[in-house]
């Protein structure tokens, strides 16, 4: 068998950026958005996923040029040399910490409300303790395991979506932009937390089918989507 026949498909590659950028941001943001820009957080959305879309295809042409593991350090050590790539790659550990925190602060108020008997700090810490075991777990998951989470969250997706249609009510639409038009852009940073996952396009391209291609419309799939 051919060391590319051994690869994954375009369809598996955005299968995988998307269960990496898919959390509890989408949950939240809805919400979010909605009190801090209105309606018009449309355009919050569409602004940050056409950011997010070129951050992720500038670092897919990086790690096209530069192969190998632990991008935060070796794109800007090419570029600003040994000392730039550690405070990269200090920075870009350190943030996902803190998300980390964020998210599993938030899971364990939620699942609070359901086991009101266990602390929500606990919960946190157990939940943090599981995602752990499944971020361990899946470096080895198969590309049906990864169908099967995207699937189970497109139907999650899909009938939350369905109830808000179902629920529309024109009314709601007024006013366009409560928070005036700065809104639509200070939202931005809170709206691109939910995309947090979009950079492990840099790994995509050693296992991927004619990366050079595939790797840039899998990443586009997955953002729009």
């Amino acid at each position: 068998m051919s060391n590319d026949a051994q690869k994954i498909s375009m369809v598996a590659a955005a299968v995988i950026a998307f269960n990496a950028m898919v959390g509890a941001g989408v949950l939240l943001m809805p919400a979010i958005l909605n009190s801090l820009v209105g309606p018009a957080s449309i355009f919050t959305l569409i602004l940050s996923s056409l950011l997010v879309l070129s951050m992720g295809l500038s670092l897919g042409k990086a790690a096209e040029a530069y192969p190998g593991a632990g991008w935060s350090y070796l794109y800007p050590s090419k570029w600003a040399g040994h000392k730039i790539g550690l405070l990269s790659s200090f920075s870009y550990i350190v943030g996902l910490l803190l998300a980390m925190g964020v998210l599993v602060q938030q899971a364990g108020i939620w699942v609070h409300k359901v086991i009101p008997f266990v602390p929500v700090q606990p919960l946190g810490i157990y939940i943090l303790l599981i995602l752990m075991v499944f971020i361990l777990a899946g470096a080895k998951t198969s590309s049906g395991v990864q169908y099967l989470i995207a699937a189970l969250v497109i139907v999650g997706l899909f009938f939350s979506g369905l109830f808000g249609w179902l629920n529309f009510n024109p009314s709601t639409l007024t006013p366009f932009m409560p928070q005036g038009f700065t809104s639509i852009f200070s939202a931005g940073p809170s709206l691109l937390f939910s995309f947090l996952g979009f950079e492990c396009v840099c790994s995509l391209y050693p296992i991927v089918r004619d990366p050079g291609k595939n790797v840039p419309r899998a990443l586009a799939f997955s953002v729009l989507g």
